[in-house]
């Protein structure tokens, strides 16, 4: 099973754009644990909730500047691969914050140590993405690490928490390869599905736990810019930087 056959050739100064791009998310991705430590009440599925609320508004504002009337064009170009990676991305979204309240935020990070790894397997495997030597050896080490931390966390009783950060690597790395299929057309609307897909997560969770929506104005706000900053900014850097970076190389930034 192929989604795509083709080798990719990137040329230097795309490949250098592309970093620039995943570096810039990267950044916007780091300040999660910083700004979920500030919030108060808010629950784990309601930073979902609004988080996602305000990743939706921000890019849903971006693909109306950018296309204006063809914005619902754009969408439809995106076709069946930005909804599979808006899927890919909500997930992982909603593991890594689940993580975050079992784990440390530096156990939740590390741990997506292995998600190059996996990108790796999946893009070489369905993508026909040919991986460096280098990158192997870089992905090799991560995996290393990755297997020491989480003999560490087994022996503090972090079990749940570490599977929840590795279920949001391997989500994450889906969301990777999924880009990479279209990389053609525009992908944006895959985040306008994460946001959209992540909201609904966050009221079916809620409702089902019968919990209120409502929190203090404060953590809304952090909320909505944690959407709208942190995880849309990120996520519309990450998304352009995948026409440019095979897939392995861009979990490596």
């Amino acid at each position: 099973f192929a989604l795509h056959s083709a080798s990719v050739r990137v040329m230097p100064s795309g490949r250098a754009q592309g970093f620039a791009l995943a570096l810039g998310a990267t950044f916007f991705w780091s300040l999660a644990g910083l700004l979920i430590r500030l919030i108060g009440e808010a629950t784990s599925w309601h930073i979902i909730l609004y988080r996602s609320l305000g990743a939706t508004a921000m890019v849903g504002s971006v693909l109306a500047i950018a296309h204006r009337d063809r914005a619902a064009e754009t969408i439809r170009s995106a076709g069946w691969p930005a909804v599979a990676a808006g899927a890919c991305s909500t997930a992982s979204s909603v593991f890594f914050i689940l993580a975050l309240g079992r784990v440390t935020v530096a156990n939740a990070t590390f741990m997506g140590g292995i998600t190059p790894f996996l990108a790796a397997i999946g893009a070489q495997a369905f993508l026909g993405e040919r991986v460096r030597r280098r990158a192997w050896g870089a992905m090799g080490l991560a995996a290393i690490g990755v297997t020491l931390m989480l003999g560490g966390g087994l022996a503090l009783g972090q079990l749940s928490g570490n599977l929840l950060a590795l279920c949001s690597a391997v989500a994450f790395a889906g969301h990777a390869l999924f880009l990479r299929v279209n990389r053609q057309s525009d992908m944006l609307p895959a985040v306008l599905y994460a946001g959209l897909l992540g909201a609904l997560a966050g009221l079916a969770a809620l409702a089902l736990a019968g919990a209120s929506p409502h929190v203090p104005f404060r953590d809304l706000l952090l909320g909505l810019a944690m959407g709208a900053v942190q995880l849309g900014g990120g996520l519309v850097l990450y998304t352009r930087a995948s026409r440019h970076l095979p897939a392995a190389e861009l979990q490596l930034v």
